[in-house]
C-alpha cells in the first residue's frame, strides 16, 4: 500500500505541499522516499531562510529537518539508505561533510552530490532528499 506523508518539521508548511499535489514523503515496498529538505520555513511569499549565506547553518538545519521527518515516519537514521544532495556550492558542501559524519555517525548513507546554480530561494544553499527503509 502506498502511504503519503504530510510532514510538519518548522519548515516548509506541509499545506503548502500539499496545495502544489506533493507529499512530504512517500512509503512503499519497504522504502520511504522523503523530498528534497530545504532551509526554508514558512510559506510561498513569506518563506525565511534559516542561516542566509551559511551553508553550514543550511546544512545541520536540513538534518534537523530529516530526523524529523524520519521520526514521523516511523523511522531513523538508521534506516536511512540513500541522500540526494543539491548544492549551489559544491566545495563549500564537501568541507562541510564533518557535519553529515557527526550526524549520521555509524548509520552512513549512500550519498550523491550536485551542484545547481539556483535552487528554489536565491539564498538557498542546499536541499537534501533522501530514500530510507520503511515499516509504513
Amino acid at each position: 500500500m502506498i502511504v503519503r506523508h504530510d510532514v510538519s518539521t518548522g519548515g516548509i508548511d506541509p499545506d503548502y505541499l500539499v496545495t502544489r499535489g506533493v507529499a512530504s514523503a512517500v512509503s512503499y515496498g519497504g522504502q520511504l522516499q522523503i523530498s528534497g529538505l530545504t532551509p526554508l520555513q514558512g510559506s510561498r511569499g513569506q518563506w525565511s531562510v534559516v542561516g542566509v549565506g551559511d551553508l553550514r547553518q543550511q546544512f545541520s538545519f536540513i538534518l534537523k529537518m530529516l530526523d524529523l521527518t524520519l521520526k514521523q515516519c516511523h523511522a531513523s537514521r538508521s534506516d536511512l539508505l540513500v541522500l540526494n544532495v543539491f548544492a549551489t556550492d559544491l566545495a563549500g558542501f564537501s568541507a562541510n561533510l564533518d557535519v553529515l559524519a557527526a550526524w549520521a555517525g555509524v548509520h552512513r548513507p549512500a550519498c550523491t552530490a550536485v551542484g545547481v546554480t539556483r535552487l528554489a530561494h536565491p539564498d538557498q544553499l542546499l536541499e537534501i532528499a533522501a530514500i530510507a527503509r520503511s515499516s509504513a
